[in-house]
């Protein structure tokens, strides 16, 4: 990706807010977080799971901001356990 494309998407990121939104999901909701996350830290995730009801917010210790990537056995544990198959 070149860099103009990089700081498009950056932009657009920081200009988009869906926050009025998440009232209306009614669908059971887990948020992870990584808690290395230097991107994104925990705050944003975590206002994500406050902006939804009933949602499940968790943190994975470990891992940076690829969290699917750096921790995949942690991630699929907490989806499976959030999912019942656990």
């Amino acid at each position: 990706m070149r860099r103009v494309e990089v700081l498009k998407h950056a932009a657009a990121a920081a200009l988009h807010d869906a926050s009025g939104a998440l009232t209306s999901v009614r669908a059971p909701t887990l948020v992870l977080a990584a808690g290395e996350d230097p991107v994104m830290g925990t705050a944003g995730p975590r206002a994500l799971a406050e902006g939804i009801a009933d949602a499940r917010f968790e943190v994975i210790e470990g891992a940076g901001h690829d969290l699917t990537a750096e921790r995949p056995e942690a991630v699929a544990s907490r989806v499976a356990a959030f999912f019942g198959a656990d």
